[in-house]
């Protein structure tokens, strides 16, 4: 399912979003599946982007058509529009390359029990969605969700996470040699269910 990344729209699906995995799809679903126990490989396989092999969050920035850049001011992954260039290079020192804003950043963590610094972490950033990517491998969800929701409560201070800076929880699964994702999305305190949990390949 692919994702608005503007205001209010942060977490409406597009409507032009494919529909249909397509073979290209799906062999890299089976890549994600042979490196699930090896964590340096799914972490590539998840987020490094090189001009030769693309990750998973890379092929989906290119299907919301905005352009990909990793560990941008410590944050594992973020998407954006434009850095400042001609008219607006004048802004910033000429050796930096700096985004215009952050439609989307992305933390994404091999171990749930580290994850709640990474929640923190999007919690300060300013975006219209920050998104969480983590596995839980036995742990008890509701626990990391709920200790999630403690962090936001006390970083929203503008009272506008449930509107405008929204987050998302990404957690995967494998199960009988199948990923399954399940999507949360923070709104008013508490977390809301928004795609039941469906294997790849089905």
């Amino acid at each position: 399912m692919i994702f608005s990344t503007t205001g209010e729209d942060a977490l409406e699906p597009k409507k032009d979003a494919p529909k249909e995995n397509t073979a290209k799809d799906k062999d890299f679903e089976q890549l994600l599946i042979d490196s699930w126990n090896y964590p340096g490989n799914f972490t590539k396989n998840m987020v490094v982007k090189t001009a030769d092999d693309k990750s998973l969050l890379y092929m989906v920035v290119e299907r919301l058509e905005l352009k990909y850049y990793r560990e941008y001011w410590l944050l594992d992954a973020v998407l954006y529009t434009t850095f400042y260039e001609k008219e607006g290079k004048e802004l910033m020192n000429p050796s930096y390359s700096c985004a215009e804003y952050l439609p989307v950043i992305i933390e994404h963590e091999n171990n749930m029990k580290d994850s709640s610094l990474e929640m923190n972490k999007l919690s300060i950033f300013n975006s219209p969605l920050k998104v969480l990517i983590t596995y839980p491998e036995g742990r008890d969800k509701d626990v990391y969700l709920n200790a999630y929701a403690e962090i936001l409560k006390k970083a929203d201070v503008f009272d506008d996470f449930s509107t405008m800076r929204k987050h998302l929880v990404i957690l995967g699964s494998r199960v009988n040699g199948e990923i399954f994702w399940e999507f949360f999305a923070y709104k008013n305190g508490g977390w809301i269910e928004i795609s039941k949990p469906k294997a790849n390949n089905s």
